[in-house]
């Protein structure tokens, strides 16, 4: 959530939620620097971002799932 606004669902490992969401905002161009970011609170399967300013216009939702993956191992030739 985005100042109390849905804005989209991932899938992805419980590791480094936080980060996630943080650069998740930076590659979206929601923020420009940590200091456009007041709270970011991650629950059990939420996370809500509360943002010191307004920076861009209402976010349309993101339809569906958003799935990050990557897959680790040995390619034999």
């Amino acid at each position: 959530m985005r100042n109390g606004k849905y804005y989209g669902t991932f899938l992805l490992t419980p590791d480094m939620l936080k980060e996630f969401v943080i650069g998740r905002l930076f590659s979206e161009g929601i923020i420009n620097s940590l200091g456009d970011i007041q709270e970011v609170d991650i629950g059990r399967d939420t996370a809500r971002v509360e943002l010191v300013k307004t920076i861009l216009g209402p976010l349309e939702a993101q339809r569906g799932l958003i799935e990050f993956s990557c897959v680790a191992g040995n390619v034999e030739k």
